[in-house]
């Protein structure tokens, strides 16, 4: 079977059952993302990217437009030496330097570090820093938080949209020189891509993905969108590209079967009036929207298709649970399906919804995507009966899912054992065959999709001069399924008031993201704790202001 038109319609795709049954990975011994998602269609004359500015200006870019881009990127890293297994952080909105920037560091053999742009200071230099980065491709808006993170690093720097001649300008160098450039060979299973993710204890862990990461997330890609790709799909995410589910989901499929990606990097919270305008104005067929998002859209208009011209015909989510009253609002106002997915950065989308194979079924997160064992296990590691609460895992090897985590193998085997990666989400399968979320094994936040560490807030907090400890937990908020909220207890000689919340509330902010800041603040005397100094967090969350 020929990679470079991987589709599972190939197969029997009369019935999920047939499908599964049907469905056969055969892996080549080369394969690289970069080249699979550009070189391949440069010859067409086909539309990648429809791109939208924050000043409302527009511009379209072929495949070819990007080549030559990333060819003339790939020779000026190669000149400084920048090459196979080198990482390259990414620290731009989305955008076509954003998208050329991943592509040239698969392309030359490297790996492509995402970043997002709401992170602060201490956060971006964490990141460099523990990564080893060779090089950072960076956003000018967003200098007053990188000059601080780069002091006592040695890394080559490339400004986007640059305003002096402190680092290479990239938009220069992505206009002129050669544009021929020949890719790296790659094997399957070599590193790719790497995301931070957040764990309840320590501080965030690289995830390195390889460039089997691509291949693997096409199954689900089709399905949850409805057997995407069909003629005259446009495909679109508000979310940032530095999260998995961005371009896991959306973006690196899309491109691979030549495709074009709505691209709006979009600042400040998300506005219900400026999604619904853009899927209209692009004739947008699919779309892949967090549930915090998708409720704000439902409150924003109840009826949405009796104002917009929508051409949707698949809508997919994930990141926090969905709800069937937000499947069912989507099928009556919407007229289109929610297929909700599941998967994290370790392993993105194993299990997948879609409407038309499977039939509805609000609420459950689907079943496994065909060409993954995705079980729940007992406590003894054994398959749990239908209904029985256990831990959701994904038998491996498994060609979506990560290498292993940066420089930590002691974490890897706790999160690989016994031939099963172990999600951390307990869940059940019903008889049919469909499974539920039921809540996190571990105290790990999710709010309005994102992933949260509860230990990188509290550091962050913790640096307030007022405060002596902190913990946080998530909390239930309508709109936004949690947030984080923060129990604090504050030195002697300070006192609770609501002035000095916003200042907390103001400081985390910087220091880390605008989505990881506590929403609510309670101040306490004093923390509950085991007999070992462990903070009880289910103690906390049960607690009441």
């Amino acid at each position: 079977m020929g990679f470079s038109n991987f589709d599972i319609r190939r197969f029997d795709c009369s019935s999920y059952d047939a499908l599964c049954k049907s469905f056969v990975w055969e892996m080549p011994e080369y394969f690289n993302m970069g080249v699979e998602m550009l070189d391949k269609h440069a010859d067409t004359n086909k539309i990648a990217m429809y791109y939208e500015g924050n000043d409302g200006s527009a511009r379209i870019y072929r495949f070819k437009d990007l080549l030559n881009m990333s060819n003339r990127f790939a020779n000026t890293l190669t000149d400084l030496k920048i090459g196979k297994g080198d990482r390259i952080a990414i620290l731009v909105p989305q955008g076509p330097e954003a998208l050329v920037a991943m592509l040239t560091a698969y392309r030359i053999g490297a790996i492509a570090l995402s970043m997002s742009t709401l992170f602060g200071t201490d956060a971006i230099k964490y990141r460099l820093t523990d990564s080893s980065a060779k090089v950072l491709v960076f956003d000018d808006s967003l200098k007053d938080k990188v000059r601080p993170a780069l002091d006592g690093l040695n890394i080559e720097v490339f400004s986007v949209h640059s305003s002096s001649n402190e680092f290479y300008d990239l938009n220069s160098i992505l206009k002129n020189g050669a544009t021929s450039f020949k890719p790296v060979d790659t094997r399957i299973g070599d590193p790719a891509h790497m995301l931070y993710t957040s764990g309840t204890t320590g501080l965030p862990k690289g995830v390195l993905l390889p460039h089997s990461f691509l291949l693997g997330c096409i199954p689900c890609y089709q399905l949850y969108l409805e057997m995407a790709p069909r003629e005259g799909d446009v495909f679109w995410t508000p979310s940032e590209w530095a999260w998995v589910a961005a371009i896991g989901d959306v973006l690196f499929p899309s491109l691979y079967f030549g495709y074009p990606v709505v691209v709006t990097p979009r600042s400040g919270k998300f506005d219900p009036a400026w999604a619904y305008s853009i899927m209209e104005r692009y004739r947008v067929t699919c779309a892949y929207i967090v549930p915090t998002a998708l409720r704000m859209m439902r409150k924003f208009k109840d009826e949405p298709r009796k104002e917009y011209d929508l051409s949707l015909r698949a809508l997919g989510s994930a990141g926090e649970p969905v709800g069937a009253e937000l499947v069912r609002w989507c099928m009556d106002k919407l007229n289109v399906p929610l297929n909700e997915i599941y998967g994290q950065t370790e392993a993105n989308i194993i299990v997948t919804n879609c409407y038309s194979l499977m039939g509805p079924k609000p609420g459950s997160i689907g079943k496994p995507t065909p060409g993954f064992i995705v079980e729940v296990l007992d406590e003894n590691g054994n398959i749990a009966k239908p209904n029985e609460i256990g831990e959701i895992a994904v038998k491996m090897p498994n060609p979506v899912a990560f290498i292993g985590y940066w420089n930590r193998q002691e974490d890897t085997a706790k999160k690989v054992r016994n031939g099963w990666l172990y999600t951390g989400d307990n869940g059940y399968k019903d008889a049919e065959g469909f499974i539920w979320f039921v809540a996190r094994t571990d105290d790990l936040i999710k709010a309005a999709g994102y992933r949260i560490g509860p230990a990188e807030v509290e550091e962050a907090i913790n640096q307030h001069p007022a405060v002596l400890e902190s913990a946080v937990v998530p909390w239930h908020d309508e709109i936004r399924g949690h947030v984080i909220k923060a129990y604090v207890v504050l030195k002697p000689g300070h006192e609770p008031s609501e002035a000095l919340k916003d200042e907390i509330q103001q400081s985390v902010r910087k220091r880390l993201a605008e989505y990881a800041y506590p929403r609510i603040i309670e101040f306490i005397n004093e923390l509950p704790k085991t007999d070992t100094g462990k903070i009880k967090r289910k103690e906390l969350r049960t607690m009441h202001t």
